[in-house]
């Protein structure tokens, strides 16, 4: 992992928790990264555990490839019970933030579009559409 992938990764919880403080949830960190979650969300009702990923690189075809994976030189898929919700933070023009059921991500990476209006094949977002989410709703129950 590269120090600018671990400052993203940095400034996506920072932004995450930030986010989550503004639409009423609380927070709390873990304190090892090795359980596959990095933060406990009390939406007042329930516990959840998310996992956070940044992202500001975009390829050329307008996508951002997410890793869905722990590990440091190779990844390897998160377990089916890791965490409750993948919170991925988009910095582009504007953030954007997607949260993702665990249960929806079956493989290794995911690509978004979170500006598909500007593709010329705009059904290519569709399966991630849904979980855009700036307000993060989801996790409010």
């Amino acid at each position: 992992c590269s120090k600018i992938q671990k400052e993203i990764g940095f400034i996506a919880e920072s932004r995450f928790r930030t986010r989550a403080t503004e639409v009423g949830l609380r927070t709390s960190t873990v304190d090892l990264d090795i359980h596959g979650y990095d933060f406990i969300v009390d939406n007042g009702s329930t516990l959840h555990k998310v996992q956070v990923k940044g992202s500001s690189k975009k390829q050329n075809d307008h996508r951002y490839k997410i890793i869905c994976g722990q590990g440091v030189s190779s990844k390897r898929k998160y377990s089916e019970d890791a965490f409750d919700y993948l919170v991925v933070v988009i910095f582009e023009d504007e953030e954007v933030f997607y949260v993702i059921p665990r249960s929806e991500i079956k493989t290794l990476t995911i690509n978004l579009y979170p500006h598909k209006k500007i593709l010329q094949k705009p059904y290519i977002a569709g399966k991630w559409e849904k979980y855009k989410d700036n307000n993060l709703k989801l996790l409010k129950g």
